[in-house]
């Protein structure tokens, strides 16, 4: 059973020190005020992080949330992007995650037309905003990674409605 945090005061350091979450705080020399910084420390609410802080655990937390609070094909969409770059880089933790990364993934696929790039870099950034806002992650590593412009539409849909025979 592990032990509960409690104060205790270093001789040699003349001064009063606590373990709260495998962090050391120093709580001062003064016992009373150490024992009310203490009792400060405790009152905080735990922060909450991803278990394994991995960039995969990230995904899978926001993919989650995505299943319950949005459209099935929102999911699918996410999901299958989100997959493609761990099949390009699996084993990254978020403190490793770099914006070249997601720019190396996106250039190693020069068949990818801009619109579907653009698409592709926002499935990767879209969990780690995610994060950020809901307080798994301090910040968000690809935050300011440049996309490319989405571009227009070689033919509009009403055309490839009529070339496939669609009727509306």
């Amino acid at each position: 059973m592990a032990r509960s945090p409690k104060p205790w005061y270093r001789r040699d350091r003349k001064a009063w020190f606590v373990t709260i979450n495998g962090k050391r705080h120093n709580l001062g020399p003064d016992r009373k005020s150490a024992f009310q910084r203490f009792h400060e420390l405790m009152a905080r609410p735990a922060k909450r992080t991803v278990s394994t802080q991995s960039v995969a655990g990230v995904f899978d937390t926001f993919l989650e949330w995505t299943l319950k609070h949005r459209a099935p094909r929102t999911y699918d969409w996410y999901r299958e992007r989100c997959q493609w770059f761990l099949k390009a880089a699996p084993q990254l933790n978020v403190d490793q995650l770099q914006p070249y990364h997601v720019q190396e993934w996106v250039d190693a696929h020069p068949d990818w037309a801009d619109g579907h790039k653009r698409g592709c870099i926002v499935a990767v950034q879209r969990p780690f905003r995610w994060a950020q806002k809901m307080g798994y992650i301090e910040r968000n590593p690809i935050a300011h990674l440049e996309k490319p412009q989405s571009g227009r539409r070689d033919q509009c849909i009403t055309v490839l409605r009529e070339k496939l025979g669609v009727i509306v």
